[in-house]
């Protein structure tokens, strides 16, 4: 899953790593809790730095409650909770 974080907004891959995330979609009806897995690390290892600095982080994920597949792009992501 690519992650993009609001301009202003910053997180650490700590905070990340074993985090769960409650998505919804973008008229708000349909909702899905996710746990990140770990980090993809194609093209780099992430960093917080890079996160600061691009604002972008992808993470592996799988699903704790609800149809992962309805993920799409537009969806609001919120967390980390532990």
């Amino acid at each position: 899953m690519k992650l993009r974080c609001q301009p202003g907004q910053s997180i650490t891959t700590r905070e990340l790593k074993g985090a769960t995330l409650q998505t919804r979609s973008p008229d708000g009806q349909r909702h899905c809790k996710i746990q990140v897995n770990g980090f993809v690390a194609f093209g780099g290892i992430p960093s917080d730095s890079r996160i600061r600095r691009t604002g972008r982080v992808d993470v592996h994920v799988f699903p704790l409650d609800g149809d992962i597949s309805a993920i799409a792009p537009k969806w609001e992501v919120s967390g980390p909770s532990y």
